[in-house]
């Protein structure tokens, strides 16, 4: 009888395996070419959090300081393709940026000119360190994959809170007619020095979401995340530093409005 089982536990997990290697392989790879119009739309809600023992959080409180920051940044960027390149895309545009400062009722609107490339694993070759939310769908896997497989890639990024790095992993979960449904996660480290908090370093970051890759237009065009990045130490049986809680939504499409 055991061996009947494991007969049958054993043709039932070739099966399942068989199963997966027929399904199809999908190339992820972003597919630009002169001439092409982009539109993205993002929303970032940012929340930041001072954190201190009771007893001397308080006379803060008391004197108007704000202990809870938070950001809403919402912005519609606009670009065209205006060379391609051995595969490397040099875009053109503009950006429209709203930020709110939501404690201090303010709001700051502006547009900026932008040029910028991107490469078919939607990466930026650009010098300088790239906000996180711009690369947790960077680095998008050279040969083609099918939905159960994953890949993963480290990025140095600038946080609100210092520099550090993460690792991201990817995988691809399924498919719902053109669009590809994909699980993104990670962990990293805060380490840089740029906001002069040595006492708190190093700190954490995590972060989780999805992302949908679309066939038909050969672009990453959704994306939610939230990040929670934290500089944090113990102080009198309580915590100080800061803790902050990113949650963030972007839609890009080709095309014009």
């Amino acid at each position: 009888m055991a061996v009947a089982k494991l007969r049958a536990l054993l043709f039932l997990f070739a099966g399942l395996l068989t199963l997966a290697a027929l399904q199809p392989r999908f190339s992820l790879a972003l597919a630009l070419k002169p001439g092409d119009r982009l539109i993205e739309h993002r929303f970032v809600d940012d929340r930041i959090e001072w954190k201190l023992p009771k007893k001397r959080l308080e006379p803060f409180k008391r004197a108007g300081v704000v202990i809870q920051e938070e950001r809403h940044i919402s912005s519609v960027v606009r670009a065209s393709v205006i060379d391609v390149r051995h595969g490397v895309a040099t875009l053109s545009g503009t950006a429209a940026v709203s930020d709110v400062d939501v404690p201090r009722n303010r709001r700051r609107d502006f547009q900026q000119q932008f040029t910028g490339r991107l490469t078919p694993a939607n990466e930026s070759p650009q010098s300088g360190l790239p906000n996180i939310e711009d690369t947790l769908m960077e680095g998008l896997p050279p040969q083609p994959i099918r939905p159960g497989e994953c890949w993963t890639s480290i990025r140095a990024v600038m946080t609100s809170l210092g520099s550090g790095r993460v690792t991201i992993r990817h995988c691809l979960s399924s498919r719902d007619g053109n669009l590809l449904y994909i699980r993104v996660d990670g962990t990293g480290a805060i380490t840089g020095k740029e906001y002069h908090l040595l006492k708190l370093l190093p700190g954490s970051i995590e972060f989780d979401g999805a992302a949908w890759y679309d066939l038909a237009q050969r672009l990453v065009t959704l994306e939610s995340y939230r990040v929670h990045n934290r500089l944090l130490r113990p102080a009198e049986h309580e915590q100080i530093g800061f803790d902050e809680v990113m949650d963030v939504d972007i839609g890009t499409r080709r095309g014009s409005d």
